[in-house]
């Protein structure tokens, strides 16, 4: 049996178990490699030599998804690659444009497959038609727990800060009335678009215009009257603003995934 052909599948994890290895594809299939197996020499690298268990182990964390142990609890942990900034121009060589280093096929196509495929932005319903006004980020995507994270694509309208994290947690959806919070740097930065010198001016968020911030939840813990926020063009993130000052946010809420159903 040869390694490589029979289980290079990313959108799997395995388990440990007492008789060796099981693969768990997210469709529900399911694959076991024996210790019995192993031991009698019958797993093999594409030039038929024998692999031995440490060997095994290594194609597994580097060829699955993720990794939980018989008991469900991660003995061993395997993080995602963060995902490239959208920026494809280069202006010298060995900058981000050059690289374009992360996780991805571009910024807008995951290099695995979804319950909806490839495309990272869908709407709740894994469209792209967005008539709820909701956009879900697959890039953010965990199919071992079942959650991904989604936004409320038009801003909030524009509060102070501790007003805006009210109204943020105040957000009702349709069949989603509960859940949503105001958008954290890692939330509010995940999605900015490099390419653009208006960070979200791409669809489905077409976020144009200059001269707009954008609250994250995260207070400035030096200056703890001020709150991080988004400069949308030129895109920065600005430690210094004062929580009176008056601006947008993003609403965000972490969905639950069975299947294709999201609640």
């Amino acid at each position: 049996m040869t390694a490589s052909a029979q289980y290079a599948k990313k959108n799997s994890y395995y388990n440990k178990t007492v008789d060796g290895y099981v693969i768990t594809e997210f469709g529900g299939g399911e694959f076991a490699i024996t210790s019995a197996d192993i031991a009698a020499n019958l797993w093999t690298d594409n030039a038929a030599v024998p692999l031995s268990e440490s060997e095994i182990v290594d194609i597994l964390q580097n060829h699955t998804g993720n990794f939980k142990s018989a008991g469900g609890s991660s003995s061993a942990f395997v993080g995602a690659t963060l995902m490239k900034t959208g920026q494809v121009t280069s202006y010298r060589t060995g900058d981000d444009g050059a690289f374009q280093a992360g996780r991805a096929v571009d910024f807008f196509t995951l290099e695995n497959a979804g319950p909806f495929g490839t495309k990272r932005f869908t709407d709740e319903l894994g469209g792209q038609t967005y008539s709820n006004n909701i956009v879900i980020d697959w890039s953010t995507y965990d199919s071992v727990n079942g959650k991904v994270l989604g936004y409320k694509i038009t801003l909030l309208s524009n509060a102070v800060w501790a007003t805006q994290v009210s109204n943020a947690q105040a957000v009702s959806i349709g069949s989603f009335t509960s859940g949503w919070r105001l958008a954290n740097i890692n939330e509010c930065v995940n999605i900015a678009n490099l390419e653009n010198s208006t960070a979200y001016n791409y669809a489905p968020f077409n976020l144009s215009g200059t001269g707009f911030a954008i609250w994250t939840s995260n207070t400035n813990s030096r200056t703890t009257t001020s709150a991080y926020y988004i400069q949308t063009n030129p895109f920065a993130v600005n430690p210094a603003g004062p929580k009176t000052a008056a601006v947008s946010g993003f609403a965000v809420r972490t969905f639950t995934v069975t299947g294709t159903t999201l609640s």
